[in-house]
Order: structure tokens, then C-alpha cells, then sequence
């Protein structure tokens, strides 16, 4: 695969790997387990410190990390240092986003991506941070859990990028990171740092919110109709006979109604279709409909019978010029609005709690950054 080819691959499939801190509403959000969004990899260079409350007096001696990069650091958050290199791999899973840009859209896209994923790691390690401080309270054994989840979650991410990318090995996989300068053991602290200090986040925001009250949810029901809305549809089963296998027009009809009569006292729809099929004179292939929402049924001539039936009833036939269609329509949902029942509510709870956790999570990041000291070295 091109290098080019393999990183749009690639990109994609980061994107797809990777969710809001809180996902859509939907999954219930105390046990989903997202990482930070998007999870991008974290290098870090073998020459850094693995114990981020040692302080550090300098910068780390200049070294090779990953095969052929030099240490440097773009950022401390309080002692810990954040690495050039874990920057560029957060980058480099981006790409996919300037492809097609020109100078100077390209430069400016490219910063402004520079700057997103340097916060993203700043805001995962003042998040990490707390969560050493507080779990360091707790007990080891907290942590030693999260650690050994960490891991499952980072094996089941490479898993997916090796049955995406179609490599059978993790030799094959670590050659191509290594093209775009990304190392499996890099990305692998990286989606298991990402994941602790989220799930620490996650444990601290849920408890807060836990409560909706029924009043919430039904002024969410009333102030956004448009997200219950529901759609005319359906689904159908066609057959259509070729008028031309007939001794003339007349026959053809004559056979089109009794054929309909048939189907309407209870004879199987699919089981006709296929046996006049075989005989030639249904000439469709199976006997699925096309089309499920108004304006894209087709024959378009057979909508309007079709939006009269209501399931189970069989309509025509309808003639057309080459011949006669019988339709049966076997699923319908009708236009309106979605009740508010016990799975309305509990995807209306989902999501405020979603909203609200997001929300809290954006406080306590800034909070937790506010006490934290912070630099950004601008010599990229």
C-alpha cells in the first residue's frame, strides 16, 4: 500500500476507533469505556522519565528515540515533559485533514491542528496527574485495575488497526507506523494513558449527575421535536409480470388479477415470486422493493399505492408499459413524532447526562490546568 493510501487507511480508522469523551447519549455512559478524544497515540521517547512526580532539572540529554528522532520537548505540565515526538504522531493522525489543501490553507490547518493536539496532551496529563494523586490515596489497587484495563483496551485498538489495515502481524504493523515515524510501544502507552486518566475523569463527573428529573426530560422532549421526529417509511415486496410472455395484453391482466386475488387470501409473496421467476414470467430478480421513503420508490408509479397499504396488504396490480407490478408491503411506519415512553426517556437521560458530564469535564480540566504550571516552548 502507498504510504499515502495506507494513511488516509489509517486516519480513518483512528477516527472511527476514537469517540467524545461521553459519547452519543445512547450506550449508557457508566459503562462505555472511551478514551481521550480522539485518542491519538502519545510517543514517548525511551529517554523519558517513566515517573512523572520526579522533578527534572533540565531537558533530557539529546538521544535517538523510535529509530531516528531526536529528543525535544514542546511543553512541561508542572515537572513532566511533553515530547516533540508525541506531538508529531498526534499529528500525523490527522494528515488525512490537509491532504487535498493548498498553500496556505495547508499551513494554517496544519497549525491549528499543531495547537488542538498540544492541549489534548496537556489537558491528559493534568488529568493523569490528578488521578495518580487521588488513586495514591485510594490504595495500589485501584490503580494496578486500571492499569491491567488499560492494557485490554490498547490490545483490542491494535486488533482493530491490523483487521483494518489487512496485516496479519504485529512486525507488519510496526512497519508501517515506522513509515510515518510512530512506534507500537509509543502508541501503546498512549492509548493506555489516555484511557486511565479518562476513566479516573469519567468515575469523578458520573457521580455528580447521576439524577435527571422527569421534568428535564420532558422540556427536552418539547423544545427539540425536530430530534423525534419520524418518518414515513416502508418495506416491500414487488413482483413484476413481463406482459410480452403472454398471448397479448388482455391475458397478461387477466392473469395480473387473479394472480393478485391469490396473494390476498394468504398465498407466500416470496414463495410466488420465485416460482414465476423460474417460469419467466416475473422477471425481477428477488422480491425486495427499491426504495423505503417517499421519492425514492421505484417504478416511481407505484408510490401511491404503496403509501395506501397499510402491513400484510397486497396492492395492484399496477400496469406500466412493459407490464404488471403486484406489491405487498411488509413493515410501515407512519409520519409523527416519537412518544415519550420508557426508551425515549432513557435515550433523553443519556443524553443530558452526556451534555452535562461534558460540560463538567471542560470545568474541572480548566480547574485542574489553573493550579497546574504550564509551559509551552515555541522552538518547534
Amino acid at each position: 500500500m502507498r504510504v499515502r493510501g495506507w494513511l488516509l487507511a489509517i486516519s480513518l480508522m483512528w477516527a472511527s476507533l476514537g469517540c467524545h469523551m461521553f459519547g452519543s447519549g445512547k450506550p449508557d455512559p457508566r459503562t462505555a469505556r472511551p478514551t481521550l478524544a480522539p485518542p491519538l497515540p502519545p510517543v514517548m521517547s525511551k529517554a523519558r522519565s517513566q515517573k512523572s512526580e520526579t522533578a527534572l532539572t533540565g531537558l533530557p540529554p539529546v538521544t535517538l528515540a523510535d529509530g531516528d528522532v531526536a529528543v525535544r520537548t514542546v511543553a512541561y505540565v508542572n515537572n513532566t515533559p511533553i515530547f516533540e515526538s508525541e506531538l508529531r504522531e498526534m499529528v500525523a493522525f490527522r494528515l488525512r485533514e490537509v491532504m487535498e489543501l493548498q498553500e496556505p490553507d495547508r499551513s494554517r490547518k496544519l497549525s491549528e491542528i499543531h495547537a488542538a493536539e498540544l492541549e489534548k496532551l496537556i489537558e491528559r496529563e493534568v488529568c493523569m496527574e490528578a488521578a495518580n494523586v487521588r488513586l495514591k490515596k485510594v490504595g495500589g489497587k485501584v490503580m494496578d485495575e486500571l492499569n491491567r484495563e488499560a492494557a485490554k483496551e490498547c490490545d483490542r485498538r491494535i486488533k482493530e488497526f491490523k483487521e483494518q489495515l489487512k496485516v496479519k502481524t504485529d512486525d507488519e504493523l510496526k512497519q508501517m507506523f515506522a513509515q510515518q515515524g510512530i512506534s507500537i510501544s509509543n502508541f501503546r502507552r498512549n492509548v493506555e494513558r489516555s484511557f486511565i486518566s479518562m476513566e479516573f475523569m469519567r468515575n469523578m463527573i458520573f457521580p455528580k449527575i447521576n439524577y435527571i428529573p422527569l421534568s428535564e426530560i420532558q422540556e427536552y422532549y418539547r423544545a427539540n421535536a425536530e430530534d423525534f421526529a419520524v418518518k414515513d417509511k416502508l418495506k416491500w415486496q414487488d413482483i413484476f409480470l413481463d406482459a410480452s410472455k403472454f398471448t397479448n395484453r388482455e391475458s397478461a391482466r387477466r392473469y395480473a388479477n387473479e394472480l393478485a386475488a391469490h396473494l390476498r387470501s394468504g398465498a407466500d409473496f416470496a414463495k410466488s415470486a420465485k416460482e414465476l421467476q423460474k417460469a419467466g414470467y416475473n422477471i425481477l430478480p428477488g422480491d425486495q422493493g427499491l426504495g423505503e421513503k417517499p421519492g425514492e420508490i421505484r417504478p416511481a408509479e407505484l408510490e401511491p399505492v404503496l403509501l395506501k397499504l397499510s402491513p400484510g396488504q397486497v396492492g395492484g396490480p399496477v400496469e406500466l408499459p412493459g407490464g404488471f407490478h403486484l406489491v405487498k408491503v411488509t413493515e410501515r411506519t407512519y409520519p409523527g413524532r416519537k412518544p415519550l415512553d420508557s426508551d425515549t426517556q432513557n435515550e433523553i437521560r443519556n443524553k443530558l447526562k452526556n451534555l452535562l458530564a461534558e460540560k463538567e469535564y471542560r470545568r474541572m480540566v480548566e480547574d485542574l490546568k489553573s493550579k497546574a504550571v504550564i509551559q509551552r516552548i515555541e522552538n518547534r
